[in-house]
């Protein structure tokens, strides 16, 4: 066993041990509280009309079905807000893009008021009350170099690479960059905490293409909130499913259940090469 090999071993121990059935149920959620959106001068203008959604638990004997088996929960341990000497156990959504790695959000990993990264990461697909749960600790990660500085929408993403390969049951649900905005409808996946804290759940709404700017953010309607952050805004493109946004937060300005994504263009290009190259050597 190589001496890499022996290091994700120890750390997937120390992090199966720390993450036990009883901080499962109990971490709360990953909330807003350290995303900045930067205002583009004004607020944005208020939609004339809502877009519509529609919400509803993910059943549970479809957790093993595209795309929901490629989410889960991101569980671990972050400075609290307010008190950076604090660490806290919490959790957010994320989903598999390839056989080792995931994506979520940057402020899952790192909060910018205390300059300070998340630790005991782990991955947990289909996680739910019901559901038998693989733990997948997370070895390595990079989001955007300018996120510390602006963890705007468009530089809150992040490629994570795991300690093992995923089960044969897990999907993937690769990033779709640099797509020319349209008006499709998204399916947006998570553990959104104004509705379950334990259960998956989707939301079927609208791409808010006037809203949407590859130079800064993109909107979709959706009700979700904290514990969601980090889902996938899923598309159906012929056979497979592709990811054109995450959930970061609330879009700024906007009245009504409007929410923000990073725009997949060239720092998540970026990402997906950093990956790949890490990969190519373990």
């Amino acid at each position: 066993m190589s001496k890499n090999a022996r290091k994700r071993k120890s750390l997937h121990k120390l992090n199966s041990k720390y993450w036990n059935q009883q901080r499962f149920g109990s971490c709360p959620e990953r909330c807003n509280r350290c995303v900045r959106f930067p205002q583009r001068g004004a607020a944005a203008s208020f939609l004339d009309e809502q877009p519509s959604f529609t919400s509803s638990e993910v059943p549970q004997d479809q957790y093993k079905e595209m795309p929901y088996s490629a989410v889960g929960k991101i569980l671990f341990r972050s400075a609290r807000a307010g008190q950076c000497n604090v660490m806290e156990d919490a959790y957010g959504s994320a989903w598999a893009i390839g056989p080792r790695t995931i994506m979520t959000v940057a402020h899952n990993l790192y909060e910018t008021n205390c300059a300070q990264f998340s630790s005991n990461i782990v991955f947990v697909p289909g996680f739910g009350s019901d559901q038998p749960t693989a733990l997948y600790s997370v070895v390595s990660y990079r989001f955007p170099s300018a996120y510390p500085e602006i963890p705007s929408s468009n530089n809150d993403v992040a490629i994570c690479i795991l300690d093992r390969d995923f089960d044969a049951d897990v999907g993937f649900i690769e990033p779709l960059t640099h797509q020319v905005v349209g008006g499709d409808r998204l399916l947006a996946l998570g553990y959104p905490s104004n509705h379950s804290l334990q259960n998956m759940w989707q939301c079927d709404g609208e791409f808010v293409t006037e809203l949407s700017d590859p130079e800064d953010r993109i909107a979709m309607s959706s009700d979700f909130r904290g514990g969601s952050i980090g889902g996938p805004w899923a598309l159906h493109v012929g056979e497979t499913w592709r990811a054109r946004g995450h959930q970061v937060g609330p879009y700024p300005g906007q009245a009504g259940d409007i929410q923000g994504s990073t725009y997949y263009g060239d720092q998540v290009v970026e990402l997906l090469e950093w990956a790949g190259s890490i990969l190519r050597t373990v």
